[in-house]
This record gives C-alpha cells, structure tokens and sequence, in this order.
C-alpha cells in the first residue's frame, strides 16, 4: 500500500501507507530501514532517515535528519525549504512553516515554527511554544512554554532557557541578544514588547 516516485524515493522503507514523492524522499541512507505508517513525503530527499508515523513534509530536505542516525518523528508536518531539517532527537505533533523553520534543533514538541528560520538553531529544545515571523527565537538557547512573535523577536537570546519557562516576547527585535543572568538571580517567566 506505498506509493514512491522518484529515483530511490522510498529505498529501505518498512512502513505501509506511506507516499514518497521525489529524488530520494523516505529514504535510509545508513544500515537498517525507515519504519513508519502514513506518511507523506514531497520533494528530494525530505523525509531521509526519519523514522515514525503520521508525518507531512513538502519540500527539499524537509524533515531530514543526518546520514548518520535515524530520528523518530510523529505527526509532525514540515513545509518548506529545510523545515524541521536535522531534529536531533525524538519529536513530536509540531508544525513548522517556512524555510529551515525549526531546523537544527535537538527536539520539537508540540510547537508551532512559522517563517523564515522561525525556532531555527535552537541549541536547546523547542517545546509547548510558538515562534512566528523572521528569524523569530533563532539561535535562542531553549524554547519552553513560550509565545514569540515579530520578526527576530528573541534572536540569538541566551536569556530564555528551560528555567524562563512561559515567556512571551512580542515586536519587532524584542529580546533581541538578551544575555542569560547569572544563575544566582531567580529565573521566571518574562513579558517583553517592542
């Protein structure tokens, strides 16, 4: 019940249900298989080496990890140039809209990523948050139970780790380069606008 178009759209695919649409889509380029039901794949090489089920991914690259691993992926939807490109470990009912939305990140749950490298870079975990506009929270340390919205809003922001849960970043540059404070200080959530 798979459907694979392309030059090696689907190669070592287990799964049942799955689409692969495109050069090299759902497809395992290291020893093992690509497991997972349901899944949509469309455009070249979206969807390589990523394991799971219920997945959407349009576009190049989109929802692929690194040659080297396979990454467990569910119910994730990846639309775009590079969207969710390298998650780095297991992740989860997220959606990221845009190209290399929530890319490079170690992890993504139930987030929301839209724009341009919205949520990309992370050098943290990305989860329970929303990241729309332009380079919004790219390059940040963590995004945990967060709203950022506006382009660069809290742009390469060491500031908003695990420990600001809950924090709401919203204009324009807001939170642009904040520094993390000292780890003596209490840490909370933080409300920044403009």
């Amino acid at each position: 019940n798979n459907t694979f178009v392309g030059s090696n759209a689907g190669t070592r695919s287990s799964g049942t249900d799955n689409t692969y649409l495109g050069f090299a889509a759902g497809t395992r380029t290291t020893a093992g298989s690509v497991d997972g039901d349901n899944n949509i794949s469309i455009g070249v090489s979206s969807s390589v080496n990523t394991t799971g089920n219920g997945n959407v991914s349009v576009g190049y690259e989109a929802l692929a990890t690194s040659s080297y691993s396979s990454t467990t992926v569910d119910e994730m939807v990846s639309i775009g140039y590079q969207a969710h490109k390298g998650v780095a470990r297991f992740s989860a009912a997220s959606v990221a809209i845009g190209t290399q939305a929530a890319a490079t990140t170690n992890g993504v749950t139930n987030s929301v990523s839209i724009g341009h490298n919205a949520a990309g870079s992370i050098n943290g975990d990305v989860n329970t948050s929303v990241a729309m506009g332009y380079a919004t929270a790219y390059n940040a340390s963590d995004l945990v139970n967060s709203t950022i919205l506006g382009a660069q809003a809290g742009f390469n922001n060491n500031f908003i780790t695990n420990e600001d849960k809950g924090s709401v970043l919203i204009g324009y540059n807001a939170g642009f380069l904040l520094i993390k404070p000292p780890s003596t200080e209490k840490r909370g959530a933080n409300i920044i606008i403009g």
